[in-house]
């Protein structure tokens, strides 16, 4: 063992540093889009509201979890949104360990009915 890995392991109470580091994953999402919005679906397994952190900061969405303890796993996913997102109204939720992003379309881009005037 080098020295410098040795010194470290000492500064970690002499634990071996894979067993300290968390583990960082990157979980399976679907997108989806409908008139309306595009929808992030993203398996979290065990992971709570509590460690769990969203941030939208166009043109970047992020979300990420914090690891409950030394040995757990931590997650992160980004994606770049565009300026068809109304990044005001994003919303978010977490169920069974799926989190669901709503990210709703601005206004002036989804899709309008056009009304057809006829001759009379």
């Amino acid at each position: 063992m080098n020295s410098n890995l040795q010194k470290q392991n000492e500064t970690n109470g002499g634990r071996s540093l894979e067993k300290t580091r968390a583990r960082e994953l990157t979980p399976a999402v679907d997108v989806y889009e409908n008139e309306a919005e595009l929808l992030i679906v993203a398996d979290l397994p065990g992971a709570t509201s509590e460690q769990l952190d969203i941030k939208i900061d166009p043109p970047e969405l992020r979300f990420e979890t914090k690891p409950a303890d030394a040995n757990g796993s931590s997650f992160r996913r980004s994606f770049t949104i565009d300026e068809r997102i109304d990044a005001t109204k994003v919303s978010a939720e977490l169920k069974n360990g799926e989190l669901t992003i709503h990210l709703p379309k601005a206004d002036e881009i989804r899709p309008r009915k056009i009304a057809i005037r006829g001759a009379a």
